[in-house]
């Protein structure tokens, strides 16, 4: 086979996959359109904390084959570059992500509105994978049925109960789906696609605790936390720390005046506190404006407070933003953008609400879910 020279490889590696002549590893062939003739295609490992470029060759007649090795299946992405100046560009780098073990793998490109998409067949992981996701993609439907209807309830037809019951609704559906996550870790314990669930858990839960991700860590085949993978989900558990029940992290941050402030100066005072990570030019920020406004109304006399903290890298914006929004709490400036580490979150907005004693009480804050923990705090006692 003919191999390229490509600057992200490390020569060792590729010099270890390239030379499994007779190999029992994987093989990865794919036909792609012969206008990318002389494309390069790259195998990245994508299971650790970066992407590894770990082999590469080049389209030749409408078709490409890698072959390598790997001591444990592996979790990869295949991309091929059609603009060899302009790697950046997804729209020129179309990727796939597959499962590679001993066995093969073969991708075809389809066309979606002139939008190359890989279509893949074979592999025992990458068989368990796609069925797996099957499963779940039923689940992952009726719960965006779910939000749907909050979505038309609470913001289009402005019915805050029935938009409270809907967000609440949507969170019982999240809770099935997690589960459902969980008992097919249970069941499958030396997989590494199992491995990748536990990630995405760990990643993306709302109610998932290190102690519940440590247990089903533990659970898992001892063969199979000895791979590169599984180390990689030992560090994502380990890193864990914004879940129920734990304080709120301290940072420090900037008010409007200019003066520097530590956030355990606003929260822990005796009162329900609401953080609010968010960015003037965020569309969803300052749509949910209008609902975080009518919670502190109602609230805030009862013992209801909020802190706002603007990611925004230019001060300019922020402050026209507070004038046009004239929020009447307490308002801070995070231009290095310092809380989304603290908080472990790269998104805005971003919402979480903490109990009179500074500790996180509720994840994903925000309208019908923020006002149902609110009803149940103030108006259910």
């Amino acid at each position: 086979m003919n191999r390229h020279s490509y600057s992200l490889i490390f020569a060792s590696a590729a010099l270890a996959l390239s030379s499994c002549a007779g190999h029992k590893g994987y093989t990865l062939s794919g036909e792609v359109p012969e206008a990318w003739e002389g494309k390069s295609v790259v195998l990245y490992t994508t299971d650790t904390r970066e992407a590894v470029a770990v082999d590469s060759t080049e389209v030749s007649n409408g078709a490409f084959e890698l072959k390598g090795g790997f001591a444990t299946p592996r979790r990869c992405r295949l991309t091929v570059y059609l603009d060899p100046t302009n790697r950046t560009n997804p729209l020129m780098s179309p990727s796939l992500d597959v499962y590679l073990d001993s066995t093969s793998v073969s991708v075809k490109t389809a066309f979606e509105k002139h939008t190359p998409k890989f279509e893949v067949t074979g592999g025992a992981t990458m068989g368990e994978w796609q069925k797996y996701s099957a499963d779940l993609e039923s689940l992952n439907n009726y719960r965006s049925e779910l939000f749907g209807e909050y979505i038309e309830s609470y913001y289009k037809n402005e019915d805050a109960a029935e938009g409270r019951k809907a967000a609440l609704r949507v969170s019982e559906e999240s809770e099935k789906i997690q589960l459902f996550k969980l008992d097919y870790v249970a069941a499958h314990r030396n997989s590494v696609v199992s491995l990748e669930i536990l990630k995405d858990i760990a990643r993306r839960s709302f109610t998932i605790t290190r102690s519940q991700l440590e247990t089903a860590y533990e659970a898992l085949d001892e063969g199979l936390k000895a791979s590169e993978s599984a180390q990689e989900l030992r560090r994502i558990i380990a890193e864990k720390n914004i879940e129920v029940g734990v304080q709120c992290p301290d940072l420090e941050l900037e008010s409007r005046d200019g003066k520097r402030h530590l956030l355990s100066e606003f929260v822990g005072k005796g009162r329900y506190t609401l953080i609010e990570i968010w960015a003037s030019w965020c569309a969803p920020c300052r749509g949910d404006m209008p609902y975080v406004k009518r919670a502190y109304k109602n609230y805030h006399k009862r013992g209801f407070d909020i802190v706002s903290i603007s990611i925004n890298k230019n001060r300019e914006d922020w402050e026209q933003a507070l004038d046009e929004e004239k929020m009447p709490w307490t308002q801070l400036l995070d231009m290095k953008q310092e809380c989304f580490k603290q908080f472990e979150t790269s998104a805005v907005p971003t919402a979480l609400l903490l109990d009179p004693e500074g500790r996180i009480c509720l994840l994903n804050a925000r309208g019908g879910w923020l006002e149902a923990a609110l009803e149940q705090i103030y108006d259910k006692k």
